[in-house]
């Protein structure tokens, strides 16, 4: 998935609970929802060489089934309420 401004990755969280490894770039909120070459591989934003290198390197059809489930296994403990609160924990005050 490449974008720059992302925050969430509704899509990309589909894919992954699919069995699919992404490809994501570092801009945005899509990396953090995923562990660089474990359930997907993160590459430099706006590079599209980077894009390519990173999507070639999980056409490896055993690297590709051992990333996807990895991926699937993440994502099924991440959901948009549990990211949602983690989110609104770094803006609550401590009293």
């Amino acid at each position: 998935m490449f974008s720059i401004n992302d925050t969430f990755g509704q899509t990309l969280m589909e894919a992954q609970a699919s069995g699919l490894p992404v490809v994501v770039t570092n801009r945005g909120g899509l990396e953090d929802n995923v562990h660089d070459g474990e359930t997907g591989i993160v590459v430099e934003g706006k590079s599209s060489e980077a894009l390519a290198k990173g999507i070639e390197s999980i056409l490896n059809r055993a690297l590709l089934q051992s990333m996807g489930k990895k991926a699937s296994s993440h994502v099924r403990c991440c959901s948009f309420k549990k990211c949602f609160e983690e989110l609104c924990s770094h803006y609550t005050l401590d009293q």
